[in-house]
């Protein structure tokens, strides 16, 4: 766990510790970084660290959390400023901003650390029940659980994906392509003909992400 400041200053303190932990990891691997090369860079004792984290792991969830405030709080301004909106439109804008953070993406793909960070947010967008308007609200508790799910997952895979390819469309471009898997529902196969490419498990050295 990571401590919930209470004043300014530790919270300047914390997201100091945060963000070079952030510079290290653009140019070193995860496992490799330790706490004291990590307290040596940020010129802080060790003790000063745990004042603050558990482990490296939680700084990383600070750093998801906090890119979580920050789109909540980025969503919800622009949402007000231009009501109503498309699906279509609410996908891009949600595009845009993964787009502003592709350095931090870059530093989840380098590090292998996609599937803790897809877990988080999932946990925070259920939790905290983000306003995302293409997800169902007209329902009950359990639908709008698995709406949320379906939508969060769905849609964090396809940007994984472009992220993956190099980011190659613009974001109205896949707001296009993302909006009718999410708006339509899918076609499923006929009872007793669904198939696989493989029998019981992905292939050896296969990443689902």
């Amino acid at each position: 766990m990571y401590k919930i400041c209470q004043t300014e200053q530790s919270s300047r303190r914390q997201e100091q510790i945060k963000d070079t932990f952030l510079s290290m990891l653009a140019f070193q691997n995860y496992e490799e970084i330790t706490i004291s090369a990590l307290c040596a860079e940020a010129r802080i004792p060790r003790k000063t660290f745990y004042r603050y984290f558990d482990s490296k792991r939680d700084i990383f969830l600070l750093a998801i959390d906090l890119l979580m405030i920050e789109f909540e709080t980025w969503n919800n301004a622009y949402t007000s400023r231009f009501r109503p909106q498309t699906t279509e439109k609410e996908i891009e804008k949600i595009i845009c901003f993964f787009l502003e953070k592709k350095q931090f993406f870059d530093i989840v793909k380098q590090n292998h650390l996609s599937i803790l960070f897809f877990q988080r947010v999932l946990d925070q967008a259920i939790s905290e029940h983000i306003n995302l308007r293409f997800v169902c609200s007209d329902s009950t508790t359990k639908q709008q659980r698995l709406s949320m799910i379906f939508s969060v997952t769905g849609l964090l895979s396809l940007l994984w994906d472009w992220h993956q390819g190099g980011c190659k469309e613009s974001p109205g471009e896949l707001a296009r392509m993302i909006t009718p898997m999410l708006t339509v529902p899918p076609l499923m196969p006929a009872p007793g003909r669904i198939t696989c490419d493989y029998a019981d498990s992905p292939p050896a050295g296969s990443d689902i992400l």
